[in-house]
């Protein structure tokens, strides 16, 4: 009888080529120069970059280097990035005023909920990579189309702020090459293979590290959270219905994050 494999514990979100290289590069950054890593979760964390470095060279081989810059400091791109960031800042700025008013006052409730929705963790997101931050707005921008959002926004903020927040989306996805696809999975094995292989790979990193708590000893509890933080981050965004789906066949679950416009699997 087999035992479990990390496949088995851990239930990923569904990366595609851009996030999973997002992640990667933010996990790895994470576990950099970190003290007190036991031998297996030093192991992994190795194991973890070569599965990326991997996948960044297969998919620089199949799209260019273009559709991995997420660092690019093109003034053009800051402008966009800039926008977008100010209309996600204008709507929360609005919210939070609106459950500023005494209690009792009609729909503040309500106002409150909606921000919490809209912004779980608050506006860490517009902080992350273009590529990655354009990712977390379509999440929001998903979910207010999928659960009639748009109504309460223009009630509670005004009619200007969906609008600008949509067009300025539109725009930072242009800039950044978002609204050009890259080639479905069967026209890129090649990119498939590595992103399968980086995805088992982080789901031993992900093994290996929760292995590594003891309850004895808070610090190991504090660096696993630190090593995790990113992927925690990015599936802590995700609309309310993906985190109440029962993981299959896993223990331990991630919600499925938003997709890319790289190639879909490793989920």
């Amino acid at each position: 009888m087999s035992g479990f494999t990390p496949a088995d514990l851990v239930q990923l979100p569904r990366l595609g080529g851009l996030a999973a290289s997002a992640i990667g590069k933010m996990t790895l950054a994470a576990g950099e120069g970190q003290k007190g890593m036991s031998k297996p979760v030093a192991k992994a964390y190795t194991s973890l970059g070569a599965a990326h470095a991997a996948l960044q060279a297969s998919m620089v081989a199949q799209f260019g280097d273009s559709d991995l810059d997420d660092e690019a400091d093109e003034p053009a791109t800051q402008e966009v990035d800039r926008i977008v960031d100010n209309c996600w800042s204008g709507l929360d700025d609005r919210l939070l005023g609106f459950t500023k008013l005494p209690a009792g006052t009609p729909r503040l409730a309500e106002a409150a909920t909606l921000r919490r929705r809209l912004f779980p963790e608050k506006l860490s997101f517009l902080k992350l990579p273009y590529k990655l931050e354009w990712s977390e707005s379509k999440v929001r921008l998903d979910l207010i189309e999928r659960d009639n959002l748009a109504p309460a926004i223009n009630d509670l903020a005004g009619k200007q702020f969906l609008p600008a927040i949509l067009e300025a989306h539109a725009n930072y996805g242009k800039a950044l090459g978002m609204d050009k696809p890259l080639p479905g999975v069967e026209a890129a094995p090649q990119v498939k293979g590595a992103l399968d292989a980086f995805a088992s790979a982080l789901r031993a990193y992900v093994v290996k590290v929760m292995g590594s708590v003891d309850d004895d000893v808070p610090a190991t509890q504090a660096l696993a959270d630190k090593l995790l933080a990113p992927l925690a981050s990015w599936t802590s965004s995700a609309p309310k219905a993906a985190k109440d789906e029962a993981p299959a066949g896993g223990t331990a679950s991630a919600p499925t994050a938003p997709a890319d416009g790289g190639t879909s699997g490793g989920g």
